[in-house]
């Protein structure tokens, strides 16, 4: 029997029309995986900003005039081994901090922070993922704090205050491409000042080597801190990461 042309064509004309159909059932689905919280490793010590570092007189000579900061570390990915799909950052907290005496009467929308994450473990030479936003104390929950604040006018950078802090999220989902993630094996996550410096941001001083803080102190160039040395501060972040897989229906 001999076969029309239509009829070798239907059965492929289905198969594609099967295919579509499985492609347009498929949903991305993204589950919450372990994550990096450094108020689970250590406490709030001090606020700050990179311009109240960079303005003490043993720096301002060095780093000249300021621009805006940056304040980093590296954190491993914590991946599981053999896990299924695109292993990424959801969404990285910021812990912000308002002197009590001004938060009554902060301003609302003037102050923009931004969060950035490196996809490499040399950030000095890689183009990071950034998400800036616009403060907004009402659209926060804060909690009261008497914690040491690095003060422009005090040669010693310490002074104790009563501040309000919140933890401020940044939203990374829309940003890093869900069919990329984050690929190194370790990556570094960090807070960026603009040229006006505010809000303030917490810190700890938890006891942990500095070659693995990367900081701009406000002349635009990104640095590794001294390998060896205990001293420093790091940024108080929660970064929560996700699993990102394809399937019919999320659970």
């Amino acid at each position: 029997m001999r076969l029309s042309p239509l009829s070798l064509l239907l059965p492929a004309l289905a198969l594609s029309g099967c295919e579509e159909e499985v492609l347009k059932t498929l949903k991305t689905c993204r589950t919450n995986d372990a994550g990096y919280a450094v108020d689970k490793l250590s406490q709030l010590d001090v606020v700050h900003t990179m311009r109240l570092a960079h303005n003490h007189p043993a720096m301002k000579p060095v780093y000249g005039e300021y621009v805006g900061g940056i304040d980093a570390l590296e954190i491993k990915s914590s991946k599981p081994k053999n896990a299924e799909g695109v292993w990424t950052v959801g969404s990285v907290e910021v812990l912000v901090a308002i002197p009590a005496d001004d938060f009554d009467d902060y301003p609302s929308g003037k102050h923009k922070l931004a969060v950035v994450i490196y996809d490499s473990t040399d950030p000095s030479d890689a183009t990071p993922y950034e998400v800036v936003q616009t403060l907004d104390p009402s659209k926060l929950d804060w909690d009261d704090a008497s914690v040491r604040l690095w003060d422009k006018d005090d040669e010693d950078t310490e002074a104790n205050a009563d501040v309000k802090t919140a933890w401020w999220k940044f939203d990374f989902t829309d940003e890093i491409p869900a069919d990329k993630g984050i690929k190194a094996s370790t990556y570094v996550v960090g807070i960026r000042w603009f040229k006006d410096d505010a809000p303030l941001a917490g810190a700890s001083e938890m006891k942990m080597d500095c070659g693995k803080n990367w900081y701009d102190f406000g002349d635009g160039n990104l640095r590794k801190g001294t390998d060896g040395k205990m001293t420093c501060t790091w940024p108080m972040l929660k970064v929560n990461t996700q699993l990102i897989v394809e399937k019919e229906t999320c659970e």
